[in-house]
């Protein structure tokens, strides 16, 4: 299955506007059909320019020209699963000469599994090419270039017409009429020159033109023309009667076919006086050294407004410089680049500086104005002596003479010259028409380096991520030599450096700007040295260091120093970067960077480095992504996809990893995926034609986590969103990216229980992205039903998209996609295997049994662990094979001791614990863990009996609130009596067991204890101050701190009555008592103490009570040397014990010392003291006596050695103390 889209960005452009088709495949199936080869055929008008810049690199072409179009073949990769859109980005402009309004109507049809016939087909919008022209006429005098004409002088007038407007709109059949003023008319033996400078059809070329009657003027006439920028030139003769400061204005006109003037220019220029005047200046280097080689140029020029006569240049050479060779030069009329055809003389002479009037040799016998051979240098003699002066004469110099290559001196810096010398070069000149005059250029000798340069990126256009850039630092050393070249880029965080250094340099004085590559010998002359810096200054950025040394740039040479870069993954943003260009030594630059920091490495902080331009490059990227879905059930090992199935157990967990594969190089986010849970009847989610054919439903546990892998350096971790349905059919998006239309029920809050839950959608938000590369998973838990015959399926896929930024930097999704489903079956538990279960009920009466009429509840968290509290399973409370909720098991795990944690539905916590009574709640409320499972140790063997009460949390009530000192001693708080803090409050459960549940009381005396199940509990007060008592005048407690009767706590209640009365014992309560276990005095009556010290107890035995009662009261009695108490008659009892432990043998890691309460056959304390070396054992309880036996019968209690061995207990303090 497939699904194709095609649309453009434009539907209007003219010849320099590209426009992009977007087409979108995607390739879809819970199954895998018939899908290769996939060939995507495209069709265009033939006068379309293809560009395939931007095509995924893993999508191949051809092109092939049938008629009056180019048909496009696109071939797709191998598609091995289904779930994978792409997008082709095919860019498009109307080629050069296509007819303006002409169109562009495009279609692509979708070839599967080698079929003739289309399986999809779509088109795009109609693209029109549309050219709008705004011509625009022009006339400008340009020459003289810097002065006016005079009279009986001339001047050049150069006419431009030009398309301001779209370029390749046609003018035809039109006319330019260039109208002179009186006093000015054409030059009869000119020629006039046009000249194409802006493309374009040109008819005829050249235009032909007709004068008017006296030169007054011209008119050109033109069949078409389609370029931008058409230049006309034309000579004009000055009357030389015409009266200076005369404007002389000039009108041109562009008319069409019909004669409507379409624009016009004037041109006005002001008749001066003659004005004869020479530009003639010197350039050189600004810095050298000695024993440097160097070169001058001399620029010679008329930039007056007549000719000069006999116009002469003498060039004195510093005494300090010896010149070598020289090229004569070539010269031209500025502006028209054509050449006079005379000849000029070049002389030199050796005689000393101090001669006035020197004797000159010359070179050669003249030499054309515009004729010179640009490399033929001629040698002249540097001994015994150099040369002093060389002298140029030219017969005339017509108005903007110049030159077209300047004369050039090459030469050497003499040895001996200092760093604090300058080197003076002075050249004088003189016409028949100006007066003698000169003007010098000086060189400064101090080695330093005057950077010249620039960057250079290839390709300087788009690119893709993983494409390569190759950066280059181009030096020009015109203004100095530049000693070991440095190069140095910090480069765009986009890029990574990834070599290929290459050095080329072009020298200009032996080799003539010859290019060479700088190929270094290890060990012996100019080598390269590249250093590459990661996350420069913690900038994330690296550091490329380039040096060529030992080297000498000459002056007037060229350098170039590159390396290649990769663009990074999942870049798309304009990559931009400059560089830095300096030297081994001191060097000054324009544009300028204060290399304070030292980058270039030379040890100089206070010098100049250039700081290039900026170069450019937009990245183009290739959209894609795949998808996956796998499953993995109790039974199995690994994750399993189609067609292969998972394998589970009635009731037992179903593992789903949902996969958004990002195999572009662009970054994805706002990744949406959404899932349809099994059930009968089920389809796709955007597959909705297509049965996935589940033959039972799947139910959606508790947890959902998210993984990004690999992850990325200073990412966050993937964060999302989950929306829950409780349809199965949710309103979602389509394979075309719509709506399908269905019940919008979403929400974020998850339904109670989780198994109402029928379909779920996952959004990745926040700073959540997803880079090339990357795979986003998501890990789904669920659970099968009970009594689900072995060998059945339940099929599951899902749909999703992501986001990314288009070129526009707009967000834009592909196409939807569904992989294919995959499967989980029902196995029955093998026979060598053991099995666990099996409830979870809602406790409506909250007394930690299941009594007939509750009901089970489903999404409860069920944690198989092993004896070691290692993590195995987990599975979650669902519907047996009678729809019943609230059952769970865990089938073909291997015999052995188990334990169970139980984590409740939301909005629901743990009953009490009754682990040791017929349909009890097996967990401990507080940690959800059950005591350890030792039922199933051998082959076959099925416990279901670990079964958890829940309780809703909003039923769930307080207690409180209020320990005061009670001054009067009346039981009443009285106004003014302040609170106690520190007191400790403790609830016991109506079976003397101590609970969880304790506050200690604040500043004020108050206490809060919250989230309490409802039953009925004994509050115990303790920590009191030392001297106080328990006022019992009221009743609030006894004076052993405990409330006489049971306190009954309603469901959703706060029962703010349990208090109680403090006072300071004056001894006006009654008898001080005995000291008790809270630090208060009891009556001889209600205690019984006993007391004992150096007694042997053997492991699993009981300590011997009957020797050492310190007092007896009667409800309890014992034997001399006996092992036991015995407590006389019905009641509650608190009961402590403290004393100091002994191994009587030396004990290894693992031993311990414990001792623990035990009442006629049952164990009474929670859990029991004990220590792994010689110390303090401590144990309290209170228990409630009523029921247990008849009353013929005795309540025997015991304290048992539950050690690792033999111990010897000493200065133990027993206490029993009757509440009631």
């Amino acid at each position: 299955m497939a699904f194709l889209l095609k649309h453009v960005d434009k539907t209007t452009v003219n010849y320099d506007t590209s426009f992009t088709y977007t087409i979108e495949a995607s390739f879809n199936g819970l199954t895998l059909p018939e899908i290769n080869p996939a060939i995507l055929v495209d069709t265009v008008p033939s006068y379309i320019e293809l560009d395939f810049s931007a095509l995924d690199p893993d999508i191949t072409y051809n092109v092939q020209t049938v008629g009056l179009n180019n048909v496009i073949t696109f071939y797709f990769p191998e598609i091995t699963e289904t779930g994978i859109a792409y997008e082709i980005d095919l860019k498009c402009k109307f080629k050069d000469g296509t007819l303006n309004g002409s169109t562009c109507t495009n279609n692509a049809q979708l070839y599967l599994a080698g079929s003739d016939t289309p399986s999809f087909t779509s088109s795009a919008p109609t693209v029109t090419l549309s050219i709008k022209a705004q011509w625009d006429i022009e006339k400008l005098m340009t020459s003289p270039v810097n002065n006016n004409p005079t009279p009986g002088g001339y001047a050049y007038y150069s006419i431009f017409l030009k398309n301001l407007g779209d370029r390749g709109a046609a003018l035809n059949n039109f006319t330019i009429k260039d109208t002179l003023p009186p006093g000015m008319t054409l030059d009869p033996i000119f020629v006039p020159v046009v000249t194409n400078q802006g493309g374009g059809i040109l008819n005829p070329n050249p235009p032909t033109y007709v004068k008017d009657p006296g030169d007054t003027g011209i008119t050109w006439s033109i069949t078409q023309y389609t370029g931008n920028n058409l230049l006309f030139i034309i000579k004009v003769n000055i009357d030389k009667n015409v009266a200076l400061n005369t404007d002389l204005t000039n009108n041109v006109k562009l008319i069409d076919s019909e004669g409507n003037v379409l624009d016009y220019s004037n041109q006005t220029s002001k008749v001066t006086s003659l004005l004869p005047m020479t530009g003639i200046s010197k350039y050189g280097p600004n810095h050298s050294y000695a024993g440097a080689l160097i070169s001058y140029e001399i620029y010679i020029q008329n930039n007056g407004n007549t000719a000069l006569t006999n116009l002469v240049a003498i060039d004195t050479i510093p005494a300090n410089v010896t010149i070598e060779k020289v090229f004569p030069g070539n010269f031209a009329i500025r502006g028209l680049g054509t050449f006079p055809a005379k000849t000029f003389h070049l002389y030199y002479t050796t005689d000393d500086y101090s001669v006035v009037n020197p004797s000159w040799t010359e070179i050669g016998v003249g030499f054309p104005y515009g004729y010179n051979p640009y490399w033929t240098y001629y040698n002249l003699p540097t001994t015994p002596n150099k040369v002093t002066r060389l002298k140029w004469e030219f017969p005339d110099a017509d108005i903007d003479f110049t030159q077209s290559d300047a004369p050039r001196l090459n030469g050497v810096v003499a040895s001996n010259a200092k760093t604090t010398d300058t080197a003076v070069n002075v050249v004088n000149y003189y016409a028949d028409q100006i007066s003698p005059a000169q003007t010098d250029f000086t060189t400064y000798l101090d080695g330093i380096a005057e950077i010249n340069g620039s960057k250079y990126n290839h390709p300087s256009g788009s690119v893709i991520p993983t494409d390569t850039i190759n950066y280059e630092g181009f030096i020009n050393a015109w203004a100095s030599p530049v000693v070991n070249p440095i190069i140095v880029d910090l480069l765009p965080i986009e890029v990574q450096y990834s070599g290929n250094v290459s050095v080329y340099y072009a020298e200009y004085f032996t080799n003539q700007w010859v290019w060479t590559k700088l190929n270094p010998i290890s060990g012996s002359g100019p080598q390269i040295i590249v250093t590459s810096e990661e996350n420069y200054n913690n900038t994330g950025r690296t550091r490329v260091k380039i040096e060529i040394k030992p080297f000498v740039l000459t002056q007037r040479s060229l350098m170039s120093i590159s390396f290649d870069t990769t663009v990074k993954p999942g870049v798309t943003n304009t990559i931009q970067n400059n560089m830095l260009i300096g030297n081994e030594g001191k060097s000054i630059a324009y544009p300028s960077y204060l290399d304070t920091t030292d980058q270039d490495g030379d040890g100089i902080t206070n010098e100049q480095l250039l700081i290039t331009n900026t170069v450019y490059n937009n990245v183009l990227f290739s959209t894609k992504y795949a998808s996956d879905k796998k499953v993995k059930g109790a039974l199995d090992t690994n994750y399993t996809q189609w067609p292969d199935v998972g394998n589970t157990y009635n009731g037992g967990p179903a593992l789903y990893k949902l996969s958004f594969i990002n195999i572009s190089n662009t970054n994805y986010r706002n990744i949406e995926m959404v899932d349809i849970l099994p059930h009968i009847g089920d389809t796709g989610v955007i597959l909705t034609n297509t049965s996935r054919g589940s033959e039972f439903p799947v139910y959606l546990g508790q947890n959902i986590a998210a993984e990004l892998t690999p992850p990325y350096q200073g990412d966050p971790s993937p964060t999302i969103e989950i929306w829950y349905s409780e349809s199965y059919n949710p309103e979602r998006f389509s394979e075309s990216g719509g709506i399908i239309p269905g019940d919008n029920d979403w929400t974020q809050t998850a339904p109670s229980p989780i198994t109402k839950v029928k379909s779920f959608k996952i959004i990745t938000t926040g700073e959540t992205i997803i880079r090339p590369g990357q795979t986003l998973n998501i890990y789904v838990d669920c659970v099968v039903p009970l009594g689900v015959n072995e060998g059945l399926k339940g099929w599951n896929s899902f749909a999703l998209r992501g986001t990314f930024t288009d070129e526009d930097g707009k967000d834009a999704k592909l196409l939807p996609v569904e992989p294919e489903k995959v499967g989980i079956q029902v196995k029955l538990p093998g026979k060598d295997t053991v099995t666990l279960g099996d409830f979870v009920w809602i406790d409506a009466n909250h007394n930690g049994i299941y009594d007939n009429g509750e009901v089970g509840i489903n999404g409860a968290v069920i944690n198989l662990y092993d004896s070691n509290k290692v993590f195995i399973s987990t599975t979650t409370t669902t519907y047996d094979s009678n729809n019943n909720p609230g059952y769970y098991s865990f089938k073909n795990i291997d015999p052995g001791e188990y334990y169970i944690e139980f984590i409740p539905p939301n909005g629901y916590v743990l009953t009490v614990q009754k682990a040791n009574e017929q349909n009890g709640s097996k967990p401990d409320r507080t940690t959800g863990f059950t005591d350890l499972i030792t039922t199933v140790t051998t082959p076959g063997s099925i416990d279901m009996t670990i079964d958890a009460g829940v309780y809703p949390s909003n039923l769930l009530s307080s207690v409180g609130d209020f320990v005061w000192i009670d001054s009067n001693k009346n039981g009443v708080y009285d106004p003014g009596e302040k609170g106690q803090a520190g007191v400790v409050v403790t609830l016991y459960d109506e079976n003397g067991i101590r609970t969880d549940y304790s506050a200690i009381t604040d500043s004020n005396g108050k206490y809060l204890i919250d989230k309490v199940i409802p039953q009925k509990y004994y509050a115990v007060f303790s920590n009191i101050p030392q001297d106080y008592l328990f006022v019992t005048a009221k009743g609030y407690v006894t004076n052993t701190g405990v409330t006489p009767k049971l306190i009954d706590v309603p469901s959703g209640t706060f029962v703010d009555t349990v208090d109680a009365p403090i006072a300071f014992n004056d001894g006006l309560i009654g008898p001080p008592g005995l000291p008790g276990p809270s630090g208060c005095c009891y009556t001889y009556n209600n205690l019984n103490s006993i007391y004992l010290d150096n007694q042997e107890v053997k492991r699993g035995c009981t300590v011997n009570l009957g020797c050492s009662a310190v007092n007896n009261g009667e409800f309890s009695s014992y034997e001399n040397n006996s092992n036991y108490v015995i407590l006389n008659g019905e009641g509650t009892f608190m009961i402590d014990y403290s004393c100091y432990g002994e191994f009587l043998e030396t004990p290894n890691e693992k031993d311990y010392i414990a001792l623990q309460l035990k009442l006629n056959n049952d164990f009474i304390l929670q859990g029991y003291s004990y220590t792994t070396e010689n110390g303090v054992l401590q144990g309290e309880a209170l228990v409630n006596t009523t029921g247990l036996c008849g009353t013929n019968r005795k309540n025997i209690l015991r304290l048992v050695n539950v050690s690792t061995g033999d111990i010897r207990i000493n200065n133990l303090n027993f206490n029993i103390i009757r509440i009631n």
